[in-house]
């Protein structure tokens, strides 16, 4: 449970999200409000931020209706800063923002209730109104609860009539609405006409456009019934199109309610009454095609690789610490071999050096390398942070936040088979934009899509792409992994060959991660149809053999819910990988990059050996689609490799690398067909990510990138040392523990 302060205007809005935290738990022990300065002549005031009309009533719905003690100062501040259309808005002080009144009336609430952690606001679609609230919360160490936040609003203002909220309009702004026919009306009277001018107009129902405002006067939190006993309307504008005028309250009073009504209405708190998240789950299976992910039999499990086989493997990465920073015209890479540190840099009479420690120092050593470059960690999209260890996360989340504040970077947290060595905790990598770059940062609590629970954005979007941030399966009201239960059997395939409760608690986590990603996706106007890339981690717990039943099915469900005519929803490349564990003991967390116009090549290959490709290219050297989507190249000593392309990223496996095998041959032909597609495109590497079984020796690639392959006795033409070099400095070696069809060395290259 949270104590929380409830921002109120007394509209519905507010009042109803007071409802949606005690359902969730919370106590509200305290409400605050904003009120017109008494110099101002009339009710309505000119804010973005704050509902000025019927602010006499606030007084009596805190004391005598709520019981709670009421905190109010007066607006002395203006909107100074009025961009409401971005998602990445900076916040400066400004003492004479409207902004900085809320956040000296949280202040004086905070030091009367020092064990508030929380804030309740009302914000429903009003981005300029919800990033001021988290950027006071941000500074105060709170937290924003803002459980109405992209509702549907049709659905949100029938829920509201249902829940027995008796809100009337105060205000009208709006065509349609005039103040003869429609103040002092309910919701539930107005709602049809409400529902009726949407369909007309684009009337937002809820009034997100400022088209009305309202006052409860009853709901299942009150104590007293409020009556208004008589009023003056206002006309403030009478425009031809749209009239804008509000009722001035001159008397009201109140009455008690029973305690049978109190019983009554109590029906309506309770958190069982909704349970938002299940119904959230049931209308993304009623409105998308979602499939269902294939158990395997006991019998088709006896290849599969053990958790317990793993306790005592680690990387042997053997590469000391080093940071490479490359860029192009758009965008920049820094990545790091390893964070082994030299015995130089740290203190070796130091005995507990800290992941929190190494990883300060390495996050201003970024920091440093991008000022010499004219360059600024605000200009991140991306940052891979692999851990040794997952019970780190939360010290390393304290040291990270110091160099991500505003607009932060999306992010992936995970752990990874690192060396035990004390030097060598964490690997990180990072991607940013030369330009200036977009992102949607939402930290509110919500029953959306789960809030950042750390220094990173939900996505980062520049030059057509979307980063989105590793997805685990929270459940948004609460941050909590979703849990298998009896409830959830409608959405899982109860006749699977082997139905047991991991393979369950599996597809419920993903379809869990869908949802919100589907809901993410919607807010920024982009599809599943734009995913050019999907990277999975699975946890160290599932079985090896579900990883082409967890691809096919995230397929399945990329090509059933196509929005694209001219895709077939195919396009993304999806690559799994399992590790030792993830963020809050989830099973699964995917990574989705996302581009708006994913170019399309379509052309499936196969080659017995890598002299009929070459043959099979020279005759085709003319063609246009000399790129294939998918090219897969056998040898017969048993190496495959396999190459796919679409839009901005290249991947590749490596398979039967064995220790007596020279594969040379393969690295050149992998980087030869790099080239061409680099030539072709006209593009550069912005990064390369080299994942490998911890079984397999690493630092035979990393030798042959770093001296060439001149010695090699191959007759293809091997990749030049310059090349090489600079291949190096754009790779990231990252261990793991299996991956589809075991493959020993998986490729991910990222081109611009």
């Amino acid at each position: 449970m949270v104590e929380i302060v409830g921002l109120i205007s007394g509209g519905k809005d507010s009042i109803y999200n007071l409802i949606e935290c005690v359902r969730n738990g919370h106590k509200i022990v305290a409400l605050a409000n904003l009120k017109p300065p008494k110099t101002n002549s009339s009710e309505e005031l000119d804010s973005f931020m704050y509902q000025t009309v019927g602010n006499n009533l606030i007084e009596i719905i805190a004391k005598e209706c709520l019981e709670l003690p009421l905190y109010q100062i007066e607006i002395n501040g203006t909107a100074i800063s009025r961009e409401t259309d971005t998602y990445n808005e900076e916040l400066e002080v400004n003492s004479k923002d409207e902004v900085e009144d809320l956040h000296t009336l949280l202040k004086l609430v905070k030091e009367s209730h020092p064990n508030i952690k929380g804030v309740s606001c009302g914000a429903i679609l009003s981005t300029y109104q919800r990033i001021r609230v988290e950027n006071c919360c941000s500074r105060l160490n709170l937290t924003s609860y803002s459980y109405l936040w992209n509702r549907n609003q049709d659905e949100l203002l029938r829920e509201m009539i249902d829940c027995k909220i008796e809100a009337i309009i105060i205000k009208v702004a709006s065509m349609g609405l005039v103040a003869e026919k429609h103040l002092l009306k309910s919701i539930t009277q107005l709602y049809p006409t409400l529902y009726s001018l949407n369909q007309k107009f684009g009337v937002h129902i809820c009034g997100e456009g400022g088209e009305y405002e309202s006052i409860v006067i009853d709901c299942p939190l009150y104590k007293k019934r409020i009556n208004i006993d008589q009023y003056q309307t206002i006309i403030h504008s009478d425009d031809a199109f749209s009239q804008v005028a509000y009722a001035s309250i001159s008397k009201y009073s109140t009455t008690e309610k029973s305690t049978q009504q109190i019983i009554q209405d109590s029906i309506y708190l309770n958190s069982n009454y909704l349970n938002r998240n299940l119904n959230n789950l049931k209308n993304f299976n009623e409105n998308l095609l979602i499939p269902t992910l294939i158990s395997n039999s006991t019998n088709d499990q006896t290849n599969s690789t053990n958790s317990t086989n793993f306790n005592f493997l680690e990387s042997n990465l053997n590469i000391e610490y080093s940071l490479n920073l490359i860029k192009n015209k758009n965008f920049f890479n820094l990545s790091s071999t390893t964070t082994k540190i030299n015995d130089n840099d740290i203190d070796n009479d130091k005995d507990d050096y800290n992941i929190g420690e190494l990883l300060d120092k390495a996050l201003l050593n970024i920091s440093n390398i991008l000022k010499e470059n004219s360059l600024s960690i605000d200009q991140l999209l991306y940052v891979n942070l692999y851990i040794s260890d997952m019970k780190d996360f939360s010290i390393v989340n304290q040291y990270y936040y110091k160099y991500f504040k505003n607009n932060p970077a999306s992010r992936a947290c995970i752990e990874i088979p690192l060396s035990k060595n004390d030097k060598t905790k964490f690997l990180i990598d990072c991607i940013g934009a030369i330009e200036k770059k977009s992102n949607l940062h939402v930290q509110s609590i919500s029953n959306w899509a789960p809030a950042c629970i750390g220094p990173y954005s939900q996505a980062n979007l520049y030059k057509g792409f979307t980063f989105l941030a590793g997805q685990i399966s929270m459940i948004p009201n609460n941050l909590d992994l979703i849990k298998y239960s009896k409830d959830l059997t409608f959405i899982i395939n109860t006749n699977n060959n082997n139905n047991n409760d991991i393979n369950n608690q599996l597809e419920i986590e993903i379809q869990q991660i869908l949802l919100n990603t589907y809901n993410l996706l919607d807010c920024l106007n982009i599809s599943f149809s734009n995913v050019i890339q999907s990277t999975i981690f699975i946890s160290n717990e599932i079985d090896s053999t579900m990883f082409e039943n967890i691809i096919n099915y995230l397929k399945q469900f990329f090509i059933d819910n196509n929005n694209d005519s001219g895709s077939d929803g195919s396009i993304s490349l999806i690559q799994i990988f399992k590790i030792p564990k993830l963020p809050k003991n989830s099973n699964i967390e995917i990574l989705f990059t996302l581009f708006k116009e994913p170019e399309i090549i379509q052309n499936d290959l196969t080659y017995d050996n890598i002299d009929q490709y070459e043959e099979n290219k020279n005759n085709n050297k003319n063609n246009n689609n000399t790129n294939p989507m998918k090219l897969e190249i056998n040898d017969n000593r048993g190496i495959t490799l396999k190459i796919s392309n679409s839009n901005s990223f290249i991947h590749s496996q490596f398979n039967n690398l064995k220790s007596d095998i020279k594969f040379e041959d393969y690295i050149n032909q992998l980087f030869l067909e790099i080239q061409s597609i680099l030539n072709q495109t006209r593009k550069s590497i912005i990064y390369i990510k080299f994942y490998y079984l911890i079984s397999f020796d690493i630092n035979k690639l990393i030798e042959l990138l770093s001296s060439s392959s001149s010695s090699s006795s191959s007759s293809l033409k091997s990749i030049d040392q310059e090349i090489g070099q600079q291949y190096l400095k754009l790779s990231s070696f990252i261990p793991i523990l299996d991956s589809i069809d075991h493959n020993q060395l998986s490729c991910e290259i990222f081109i611009n």
